[in-house]
């Protein structure tokens, strides 16, 4: 009991947790931001701003449906998608604004078919 609750335990026989979206717990070079709080507006540039601090970013893609903002950054390597996973879980674009929550990409790369306002090449091959 919690309080004058009963609580429910139950134990998962499964070794890892399956996803069904965008995300992976498998390191990929590739990670997916899910952006909360959202009072400013964001732009691709604004994310690889961010992201930069962490290594090489390729490739970013803002995905916009119903209410939620997800990103999409490709890095040069996993190993730097890593370092931006773990430095940027939870942080805040703007202050008290615009909360990463970031996890692993379930592809290799983020597909890019033309630079404009919701996705660029910074490799300078779109």
């Amino acid at each position: 009991m919690v309080r004058n609750h009963p609580v429910l335990i139950n134990y998962s026989t499964s070794e890892k947790i399956q996803r069904s979206g965008l995300e992976s717990e498998d390191p990929s070079r590739v990670i997916v931001l899910t952006i909360t709080n959202v009072t400013y507006a964001i732009s691709v540039d604004t994310l690889k701003e961010i992201c930069s601090e962490h290594g090489k970013v390729n490739r970013v893609a803002l995905i916009k449906r119903s209410g939620l903002l997800q990103a999409l950054v490709e890095f040069e390597d996993a190993e730097q998608a890593t370092k931006a996973k773990y430095g940027l879980n939870g942080a805040d674009i703007y202050d008290n604004a615009c909360t990463l929550k970031v996890e692993f990409g379930r592809m290799t790369t983020v597909k890019v078919t033309a630079n404009n306002a919701d996705q660029w090449d910074y490799t300078g091959d779109p």
